[in-house]
Order: C-alpha cells, then sequence, then structure tokens
C-alpha cells in the first residue's frame, strides 16, 4: 500500500509537470504568432505615413497597432509587455547607437548609415508575458516569463 502510494504521487507529479509544459507551449505559439503579426502590422503601420512626421508619432501609433494586433489574437495585453523599436527612433539618419545593448541582434541588422548602406526601415517587436502554471500553482509557483520576438521590414515590393 505504502509503495502504491508513493508510486501515485510521483505519476500524479509527471502528468502535471506535462500538462504544464503542453499549456506553455501552446501559450508560447499563440503568443509567437500574436507577436508575428503585430510586427507585419507595425511595418505596414510604418508605410502609411508620408513626408516629413515625426519619428515618435510613427513609433506611437505602431506600438497601439501592435497592441490591438495582439489583442485580435487573444494575447492577455494585461500580463503582456510590449517593446517596439525602430532604427533610427531619433530620427537624425544613423542607427541608434543604445540598440548595441539593449537589442544587439536588431542592432546588428540595421543599416550602418555612415558605410553608405541603403537605407533600410526595420522594426523590432517584442514581447514579454507572465503566463500562468496550472500544476506547479500547486506547489508555489504562480507564472513563468514567456518572452519572442520579431523582426520586419516595411520595404515596398516591386512587382512585374
Amino acid at each position: 500500500m505504502v509503495v502504491f502510494a508513493v508510486d501515485l504521487l510521483a505519476l500524479l507529479f509527471f502528468v502535471g509537470l506535462a500538462v504544464d509544459a503542453g499549456a506553455m507551449y501552446i501559450t508560447y505559439g499563440q503568443l509567437k504568432r500574436a507577436v508575428d503579426a503585430a510586427a507585419v502590422a507595425a511595418a505596414n503601420d510604418f508605410k502609411s505615413f508620408e513626408g516629413n512626421v515625426n519619428t515618435a508619432e510613427r513609433v506611437i501609433s505602431m506600438e497601439q497597432t501592435a497592441a490591438e494586433v495582439l489583442h485580435m489574437h487573444n494575447v492577455d495585453t494585461g500580463v503582456t509587455t510590449l517593446n517596439l523599436r525602430v532604427c533610427d527612433e531619433n530620427s537624425d539618419g544613423l542607427r541608434d547607437a543604445d540598440l548595441q545593448t539593449t537589442i544587439p541582434e536588431f542592432y546588428n541588422l540595421c543599416p550602418d548609415t555612415t558605410a553608405n548602406e541603403s537605407p533600410r526601415k526595420l522594426i523590432y517587436v517584442g514581447a514579454n508575458m507572465d503566463a500562468p502554471l496550472y500544476f506547479l500553482h500547486l506547489l508555489g509557483f504562480e507564472t513563468i516569463n514567456l518572452t519572442t520576438y520579431s523582426i520586419s521590414e516595411a520595404a515596398p515590393i516591386d512587382v512585374v
């Protein structure tokens, strides 16, 4: 009877871990798809501005668009932190140097305009989400932080 009780507890523990792992996998997939769609929507919003519009206004509009897309994908925006960046946020014609320390994978993709590279309009959308745990909640673990990002480009497409 004692062996059965110990085995039953071990079995329940592993079943609970499998349930939590599956839930995290599903939640991460949903978050990744939503962030990918938000990056594309933000890039399309970036292209909709014409003329000399302040980059800060563009970023605010793109953040609102990205947040709407996350909401449409049923991502709880109350527990999700959205981070949207562009290569040249201060509109000085150079890529922002602070990206090198904060988001190095994005900084490396931004064009180096001092080397006469062609200007590219890259948009970085990152999200952090506190996803709930179900079984591990009984052991005192409330949430786990899931992080993902996507980079899109606002570029015209030449179709012949």
